[in-house]
């Protein structure tokens, strides 16, 4: 059992409790069984809880309407200093998770091969709450579950014992059940919010004339009473057959061939209820003056894209319904081939070549709209809402496939590996955040190319020296419709976001046996990550560089007690982990920042 606990590091200026707590605990058990010398059952069972008020989301770009915000009152942090730790949410962030699962993994022997048999269940249920404008007004708050249910089998026949011909067969079966949504509220500062852009923008009163022009009840738009809820079932039903081979061609090399056959379906639910006025009016054709469309009046059009602007979810079509698909069906057949020698009792080289595969990916979020290849048939069928937006609903598989050459070498007081790699991904799935959801979309393709390598050196029993570094060259060979901050834009060419081309570990670890038999160590270790972009839909002004040293000291006693002492971040290194536009706040920007140092103990018991 694990318990893990910390106090909150971000403080509140309007009042509340502080966030970027720890809260969570889990147990773990297991139990071997063996009835004979050739029969083997493992059980396990694990449970687990979070319960935490996450996450800090630091100002770093206060766009245009941070006047409006203040000028009504609400609190919007400086932007010059992301890692000030402060916040001004008007309410606590909450979320929860219980996960649970269970296994059992038969074992049997047999002459000459051997059967393996794991069954898995794992139950994931989690909550959020959380203020998304990211202000002290209440403008906008947002509440969610999610509900998974896995089921896995593995069956496997592996030889045993030395043959110049060793083999693994098996299958593998996956289904799964998600049930998740959320509810975008609209809180009680969200109408005055909007009229104070309005009179901002030159439009002073507008959303109250368009609200007469309908002959709605004034303060329709943007009422406290307005909410969002999107619902999201999705059922993953995929099995996969594999078999791999390895031929001792002679004691020294050996070639190894695998392969798999997968496939993948999974069916789709989606409704959603709207209360967003606004975001329901099709403004462009049904907005009229004496009969007459605003555009078509030279004095009113302007209004036009002011009120577009705002509508800030349209509505979301059901799935399934007459004309979208609501259900993928993918397959594929894989395969990797890998030749090993053993040059001597130091050197191993290799060179191996594979192929991967990735089924489609569904957008179960609230940007989970249908294709624009579709709009004909839905406004045909009438089944197309008012003010309804396309872009897609779920992304095509991609398709992977990897070159490799490496060196493995071992030596008395240490080791070195390396591997030179080539990787291409037709089709690559990309998920980017909008600030309201994710929109996913297919590359054309991506590619990279890079060396990695991990080393140890122990110049003494008490000494380990460790080095480990990854040089990538990341680029999109074709990515047309890829999302931008002003919308689709085309990135082939350029370097994907947040992958980073130098990424160096290097350790020092001091251990001793004190006179009681007890082991100690003092162990330091330091993370460096070159400067990257944050996200393609972001200013490229908000980048990512990470260069962090921790350090522990630890004992482990004979009775099975172990305590540990531990600073992470000892250098209180700053950086952004991720970047976002947030809702209805165009030109602001918010982002994660890492934590600062922290220190703290750990204690457990074996037995």
């Amino acid at each position: 059992m694990v318990f893990n606990k910390r106090d909150g590091y971000t403080d509140s200026v309007v009042g509340l409790n502080k966030i970027n707590n720890r809260d969570r605990w889990n147990i773990r058990g297991q139990a071997l069984y063996e009835p004979t010398s050739d029969v083997t059952l493992r059980f396990i069972a694990d449970y687990s809880e979070i319960d935490e008020a996450c996450c800090t989301a630091a100002d770093v770009i206060n766009g245009p309407t941070t006047a409006a915000v203040r000028a009504l009152g609400g609190v919007v942090l400086d932007d010059n200093d992301p890692f000030s730790y402060k916040s001004s949410l008007n309410i606590d962030p909450d979320n929860t998770v219980q996960d649970s699962g269970v296994s059992v993994q038969l074992d049997i022997d047999f002459d000459g091969f051997s059967f393996t048999s794991i069954s898995a269940l794992r139950s994931n249920d989690s909550d959020f709450l959380n203020d998304v404008d990211y202000t002290s007004l209440d403008i906008l708050r947002e509440g969610g579950h999610t509900k998974i249910d896995t089921i896995t089998q593995e069956l496997r026949l592996t030889s045993t014992g030395k043959q110049t011909l060793e083999w693994m067969v098996g299958a593998y079966i996956f289904q799964e059940e998600v049930i998740t949504g959320d509810t975008l509220y609209y809180g009680d500062d969200i109408r005055t919010f909007f009229d104070a852009l309005m009179t901002a923008g030159g439009a002073d009163g507008l959303l109250a004339g368009v609200e007469q022009v309908y002959g709605l009840e004034q303060g329709s738009f943007f009422s406290n009473e307005s909410f969002v809820n999107s619902e999201f079932t999705q059922d993953n039903d995929a099995y996969s057959l594999f078999a791999n081979f390895d031929y001792h061609i002679t004691e020294d090399f050996t070639a190894i061939f695998g392969v798999s056959y997968t496939k993948d379906e999974k069916t789709i639910t989606v409704e959603q209820i709207n209360k967003d006025v606004l975001s329901g009016l099709d403004i462009d054709t049904e907005l009229t003056a004496f009969g007459v469309p605003l555009s078509l009046i030279p004095t009113l059009a302007p209004a036009i894209p002011i009120l577009n602007s705002i509508q800030l979810l349209p509505p979301m079509p059901s799935l399934p319904n007459d004309v979208e698909q609501s259900k993928s069906e993918d397959s594929k057949t894989t395969w990797s081939m890998r030749l090993a020698y053993e040059v001597n009792d130091n050197f191993n080289v290799f060179a191996s070549a594979a192929t991967g595969f990735k089924a489609s990916s569904w957008n179960l979020g609230r940007n989970s709209n249908p294709f624009l290849a579709d709009q004909a048939a839905m406004e045909s069928a009438g089944i197309a809402l008012a003010n309804q937006t396309y872009g897609g609903r779920f992304a095509s598989p991609e398709e992977a496939k990897v070159y490799e050459l490496g060196l493995k070498a071992r030596f008395k007081k240490g080791a070195f590996n390396v591997t030179l790699f080539d990787q291409t991904i037709e089709g690559f799935q990309s998920s980017i955040f909008i600030g309201t959801g994710y929109v996913l979309a297919n590359a054309g393709k991506q590619s990279t190319q890079g060396v990695e390598f991990d080393s140890v050196y122990n110049p003494t029993e008490n000494w380990s020296f460790t080095l480990a570094g990854t040089f990538l060259d990341p680029v999109y060979d074709s990515f047309v419709g890829a999302t931008g901050i002003d919308g689709p834009i085309d990135l082939s060419g350029e370097k994907p976001a947040g992958i980073h081309e130098r990424s160096i570990t290097a350790g020092i670890t001091y251990s001793y046996e004190l006179e009681n038999g007890a082991y100690g160590y003092v162990r330091t270790d330091y993370i460096y990550e070159s400067e990257v972009y944050l996200a393609e839909n972001v200013p490229d002004s908000l980048t990512r560089e990470v260069g962090t040293l921790n350090a522990t000291a630890g004992l482990s006693f004979n009775n099975g007690l172990n305590l540990q002492l531990w600073v992470r971040n000892l250098n209180n290194d700053e950086y952004l982990h991720s970047a976002f536009p947030p809702p209805i706040q165009a030109g602001s920007y918010n982002a994660y920042p890492s934590q600062p140092r922290m220190y703290g103990a750990s204690v457990s018991y074996e037995f």
